[in-house]
């Protein structure tokens, strides 16, 4: 397992159309978790979306919102997402409401490889 991290600074009135975007290149095909970090004093004006490419991951398809929001929190999701043949590239999105400060958002992404997958589903046979 692996953990690629990305740290965004989100200025003041960044709109959701232009949002500030990290990238991230993770080597290993499956993503299991990841963990989003909200700075507190956030007050639900920062929003976060993780896409695969251009395919939003979290928020869910299924979500009714566009973004992930929090204040002073750490927001946990597993999942067992596949990425599919490689070369893998993760975008983080973030937009600010605020009018005044700066706004950190971290997120960390945990992966693995197809070949520890492959090890872990012959395990769960034989047991």
């Amino acid at each position: 397992m692996a953990e690629v991290k990305a740290t965004l600074s989100v200025l003041p009135l960044t709109p959701y159309n232009e949002p500030v975007q990290a990238s991230l290149e993770p080597r290993e095909q499956y993503i299991t978790k990841v963990v989003v970090w909200f700075r507190r004093n956030q007050a639900g004006l920062v929003g976060v979306a993780l896409f695969d490419r251009e395919n939003r991951i979290l928020p869910d398809k299924h979500s009714l919102d566009d973004w992930l929001y929090g204040d002073g929190q750490r927001q946990e999701f597993e999942m067992d997402y596949d990425l599919g043949a490689g070369p893998h590239l993760l975008h983080v999105r973030a937009y600010s409401d605020d009018d005044l400060y700066t706004r950190k958002i971290e997120v960390t992404v945990t992966v693995f490889d197809v070949s520890l997958r492959r090890l872990a589903e012959q395990r769960s046979r034989t047991d």
